[in-house]
């Protein structure tokens, strides 16, 4: 996945591989990074689906393990390519990819602001100690999840 998200960061389908010309593919979406923000969405509604299911749960513990059970069973499952989609396209960054680089950080914002609702609504409900502080616990689990 790495190797095809270089490809994409730094050329253009039809110099890769010819089976299809790029004018054609990004025109159906608008540009490159329109095209990078639908996989991403896609990304994320799809084999990342499981973050808007744990949101779900109905305890910030069980938000907890659910997230991060969830996000292990994805990482180590040998049917899904290695690593994270959003954190691969990260490292394959080039300067001529800025605009790739500010979607992949909002992206990491928004996630993390949704996190911090979640245990923010969890500390107003007395379900985490009153001392908890919900940024810094969001911040944790957008780190390890």
């Amino acid at each position: 996945m790495a190797a095809g998200l270089r490809g994409y960061l730094h050329g253009r389908p039809d110099e890769r591989d010819g089976h299809f010309n790029a004018p054609s593919l990004y025109g159906a979406f608008g540009d490159k990074q329109a095209l990078f923000a639908k996989v991403l969405d896609r990304y994320i509604e799809g084999p990342g689906g499981y973050v808007k299911q744990a949101m779900l749960a109905p305890t910030a513990a069980e938000f907890v393990k659910q997230l991060l059970s969830a996000s292990a069973d994805f990482f180590t499952d040998p049917s899904h390519p290695c690593g994270c989609l959003a954190i691969n396209a990260g490292l394959a960054w080039n300067p001529q990819s800025k605009q790739v680089s500010k979607q992949l950080a909002r992206r990491h914002v928004t996630r993390e602001k949704l996190f911090e609702h979640r245990l923010r609504q969890a500390l107003k409900e007395g379900d985490l100690p009153e001392d908890s502080d919900s940024r810094d616990l969001a911040r944790y689990l957008s780190v390890v999840q």
